[in-house]
Parts: structure tokens; sequence; C-alpha cells
């Protein structure tokens, strides 16, 4: 097809993926993570109450360092109280970002399909499911990852 027709025709997958993301999006912002606030924030009363201010700011700059060192995050990236649905299409591919458990990734992917299939009557290529802290997305020709 002609990227008018088909972005003409995709339309409909559009609207249904806005209803989508309306249907699931749940919280306003993620919780605070409680490792990382452990980690950056336990120190802050009794170690360096008497250090001067530069001091307390090079200490938490490095606590905060070594809290990403292991990974962890200001915020919580399982909660289960965020979820939100990212979607971009371009022509006739598509790619979705969703912050949510992979049960609901599957969910979402079976409810795609079967839209696509009823009601455009369209055959899609089988997409798979990838965790972008652990593996990369291509997506047209460009490898998006988490950092």
């Amino acid at each position: 097809m002609s990227p008018i027709l088909c972005n003409i025709y995709l339309h409909e997958l559009d609207l249904e993926v806005n209803k989508i993301q309306k249907e699931f999006a749940v919280g306003n912002k993620r919780r605070l993570s409680n490792e990382y606030n452990k980690l950056t924030c336990s120190c802050r009363i009794k170690e360096i109450k008497n250090l001067s201010v530069d001091r307390q700011k090079a200490i938490m700059h490095k606590k905060k360092k070594d809290a990403h060192k292991m990974g962890l995050t200001r915020t919580d990236w399982n909660d289960s109280e965020f979820i939100r649905i990212r979607y971009v299409r371009y022509i006739d591919n598509f790619l979705f970002g969703i912050a949510g458990s992979r049960d609901l990734v599957t969910l979402i992917k079976k409810k795609i399909i079967h839209f696509v299939k009823s009601n455009l009557k369209l055959k899609l290529t089988e997409g798979e499911i990838t965790h972008i802290a652990s593996d990369k997305v291509s997506f047209l020709g460009m490898n998006i990852s988490g950092v």
C-alpha cells in the first residue's frame, strides 16, 4: 500500500490503541524506590549533619552514583499502581512501550492482534516482547535500549 492509504486504513488501529491507553492507565506518578531512598537518604541526618554544605553535597552525590551503579533508580519501576502505554506508528510499523507487568503486556498484545485480525482483516508478523532494561529493540533501523 502507499503510505497515505496505509495511514488512512490504520487510523482505526490508532483509535483502538487510544482506547486501550485510556482503559489501562493507572496512577499519576511512580512511587519512590525504598531501596534507593535507604541508600541515599539514610545518612543525611546522622552522619553528615555537622559537615559543610559542599561536603554534604559531595557525599550525597557519591551515594546516588553508587545507587545507580547497583541498578537502582529514584522511582520504583515495578510499581503496580502506575501503568502507562506508549504507542508509535510509522506507516505500517508500530511499537508499544508499556510500563506494567508482563501479563499486562501479553493481554494488550492479544487485544491488538485480535483487533487487527477481526476489524482490519490484516495479518501481523508476530512481534516479540522485550524488556528494555535487558535487551535492545530495533524499530525503523534504530536500536532502542534502556539507559
